[in-house]
């Protein structure tokens, strides 16, 4: 691998549909201990279903991990609704109160984006310590990828990229994504009507351009794109 991690092929008996990370991730940390001669005092299983998780999330997580002596810290999304749910063939409801979403009570969702755990509440049948904390990670890094609609989402996420500009651009090259340009300016900015802002677009861009009193959005069908003002 590139950056240096490490493949571990499960075995035959972890790798069925039906089997859950548990007792994979014990196997795997049985295994790299022996074969490294060594305890680990930190055990993170983050999963590629959430690739929107970022570096400054994580390291956050960890801070709060050993700030706050957690044996498991997860991550999680706040998403406090009215439930229902189903108890020998009856619906019943999932609250004492009927109140409105901003008046109800924490309702903590797990993102799957990652887990923390250290070394003594790691068996393998759980990753679930006597003290466990949670972590509430950005709208944008909890998309967990379960089906077409979430990837695509994802994609669309991923993309999507921001260029900050100061004064003024005369010729501008993009590469393959979609973007919002932004034009500042400490003072007013007046644009002869010779002047032009030209961008070289790939076919499959999408160009979304805000300039102070006037908004463009363009979805070039060419590879060549001129807005002119």
């Amino acid at each position: 691998m590139n950056y240096g991690a490490k493949v571990i092929n499960r075995n035959e008996s972890l790798a069925g549909d039906m089997v859950t990370l548990d007792p994979v991730i014990y196997d795997a940390l049985i295994r790299c201990e022996k074969e490294n001669n060594c305890s680990y005092d930190l055990i993170i299983t983050m999963q590629p279903t959430s690739p929107l998780t970022t570096v400054k999330t994580l390291d956050a997580a960890i801070q709060k991990f050993l700030d706050e002596h957690y044996n498991t810290l997860l991550s999680v999304v706040n998403k406090p609704h009215l439930s229902w749910t189903e108890k020998e063939g009856r619906v019943l409801p999932a609250y004492e109160k009927r109140l409105n979403r901003q008046q109800l009570p924490k309702n903590f969702l797990e993102t799957g984006a990652f887990v923390i755990v250290d070394r003594k509440s790691i068996s393998e049948n759980s990753r679930f310590g006597e003290i466990v904390g949670v972590f509430e990670v950005p709208e944008r890094e909890a998309i967990d990828i379960d089906d077409a609609t979430d990837w695509i989402m994802t994609e669309s996420l991923m993309k999507k990229k921001k260029i900050l500009f100061f004064n003024s651009v005369s010729n501008l090259i993009l590469t393959n994504h979609d973007y919002s340009i932004f034009f500042f300016s400490s003072e007013h900015i007046s644009v002869p009507s010779s002047r032009h802002i030209e961008f070289l677009i790939p076919f499959h861009a999408t160009i979304q351009v805000f300039l102070f009193q006037n908004c463009f959005h363009c979805s070039p069908r060419n590879t060549h794109q001129s807005l002119n003002f």
